[in-house]
Formats: structure tokens, sequence, C-alpha cells
């Protein structure tokens, strides 16, 4: 259920983009250009994994990098993970404050949801899929409930990019 959340909590949380021009028109272009580009830069982490299979991401920095410079990496890389949890998060609370509980203050959604996030964030759960254990119910219910009542409006030439004419 995480990994769904994971999955649907990211473009949920940035659909507000799609009401701005050229609207749903390039979004699919950009997501497959997306995954090509994160595969090309993924592709140097992958070697180094691969070729030292078997050790950690702190051993690898050390080997590398020696001891100094292979803790000045990892710090930087916690900091990194640090910041993505936040932001991650964050964007989440906004999502949820402007379009599920807009009553809601947010120093209470915060409350509520530091105790499932933390324990997720220590088991290893996917950053963007921190508050997906609230929202994929309601993902799941509005995309099923969206493709019932809108199949006699579908379209499928929203899907054609803007300079396919």
């Amino acid at each position: 259920m995480m990994y769904i959340g994971s999955a649907l909590a990211f473009p949920y949380t940035f659909l507000p983009i799609i009401n701005t021009p050229p609207q749903n028109q390039d979004i699919w272009v950009v997501l497959l250009v997306s995954l090509v580009f994160t595969l090309v830069m993924n592709l140097p982490l992958l070697f180094i994994m691969n070729k030292f299979r078997g050790f950690n991401a702190n051993e690898i920095a050390d080997m590398i990098l020696g001891k100094f410079f292979g803790k000045v990496l990892n710090l930087a890389f916690v900091c990194l993970c640090l910041y993505c949890f936040i932001a991650c998060t964050m964007a989440s609370i906004i999502f949820m404050k402007f379009y599920l509980f807009t009553y809601t203050p947010i120093w209470f959604m915060l409350c509520y949801a530091i105790i499932p996030i933390s324990y997720l964030a220590y088991k290893g759960a996917g950053t963007i899929g921190r508050l997906a254990a609230i929202l994929v119910p309601f993902i799941i219910v509005t995309i099923i409930f969206y493709l019932i009542f809108g199949l006699k409006e579908l379209d499928l030439n929203v899907f054609k990019p803007v300079l396919a004419d």
C-alpha cells in the first residue's frame, strides 16, 4: 500500500500544474524524457554500486575518497536526504491542507503525522510516500469515481503534444 501511495501521492501533490496552459498536453512527454534523464544521471551511481557490491554507502565513500572526504560526502548526502524528507513532507501537508482538510490547522496535521512519518522513515519507505497511508484510499476512490463518471466525456486528443498539429 505504501508503494502504491508513493507512486500516487507525488502526481496528486502537483496536480495544480495541469491547470496552467498548455494543460495536460505535454506532461506525458516530460514524464518520458524524465525517465531517460533519471537513468542517465544514475548510471555512474549504479556502476559504483555494482563495482563495490556488498558494501554500504559509508564504506564505498571511504574507499573512494578516503576517511575524511568520505565522511564529508556522507554528511552532504545526509543533509540532502533530510532536505528531501522535509520538503516532500511539507508538500504533502500543504496538499492536504488546501484540498482535503481546509479547516484543520497545519500544526495539527504535522503533530498528527509525525509518528507514522518517523516510523516509515526509520523503516525506509519512499520519501514521497510518507503521508500516502492517509492519501491512498482517497486517491484510489477519486480515480475510480472520475474514471467511471467521466467515460462519456473522454477525449483522447488531449494527450497529443502541443505541436502535433
